[in-house]
């Protein structure tokens, strides 16, 4: 079984020669803006836990007891079975309990284990949490659009989302708070998480790793920035 996690497969879809980097054991920069949505994770993330309340994130009233701790936390992580039957394709829960049978017009060929791992969640896993901190603040339409929500209403079955979204600069949330929406996921945000899991393992199995290469096979611009192999 081969094992695949939310970011691999972002990358498949964003530019599919970010999966050979992977192989290569090329590692992704460690830019500064990672350290500083960490900084910022971690205060929203003890806020909504109770552990250590933030007087700048006081209007956000929710509350997750269950939220990451560490890197791959094993608490928050979410797992799916993605199995071939014929021309369709089956997603099974870590228990083994079906979630969605979706139709393709190329079928898989091997059997794969999704993970993901969401930012905060109550003990039934009815409510998830998700934080983004960017220069800019994700907007409600991000949020509807974003696969990874609809990843994670697939594998857990929730039935509300939070996000709360701010700028990475702490010092800037006495004026510009961090917001927070709420989203009632959907069947249609189900099915269309499984087709986009389904599409990029064939990305994978069709072996077309050309995805963000230029017509002489060099990297348009890749999270893997100057470390890219493709440079």
């Amino acid at each position: 079984m081969i094992k695949l996690s939310f970011s691999s497969l972002n990358q498949l879809h964003e530019a599919s020669h970010q999966w050979l980097n992977r192989q290569y054991g090329i590692q992704v920069p460690d830019y500064h803006f990672f350290k500083e949505g960490k900084i910022a994770h971690n205060v929203i993330q003890k806020h909504v836990s109770g552990e250590e309340k933030c007087d700048d994130l006081k209007h956000i009233k929710d509350e997750f007891p269950i939220v990451e701790r560490r890197d791959f936390d094993p608490a928050c992580k979410i797992t799916m079975f993605v199995k071939p039957n014929g021309e369709e394709v089956e997603f099974f829960s870590k228990k083994e309990d079906k979630l969605i049978t979706i139709a393709t017009n190329d079928p898989i060929r091997d059997e794969y284990e999704i993970t993901g791992y969401v930012d905060g969640r109550t003990e039934d896993w009815k409510k998830l949490m998700e934080a983004k901190s960017s220069g800019t603040p994700w907007s409600l339409g991000r949020f509807q659009k974003s696969q990874q929500r609809k990843i994670y209403h697939l594998a857990t079955g929730c039935e509300e989302q939070i996000l709360i979204t701010c700028t990475r600069d702490l010092e800037l949330w006495k004026d510009k708070k961090p917001k927070i929406f709420s989203l009632k996921p959907t069947p249609q945000d189900a099915t269309e998480a499984a087709l986009w899991i389904a599409q990029g393992i064939q990305i994978l199995e069709a072996g077309d790793f050309t995805g963000g290469l230029d017509e002489n096979g060099k990297c348009t611009g890749c999270l893997y920035g100057n470390n890219c192999y493709y440079l």
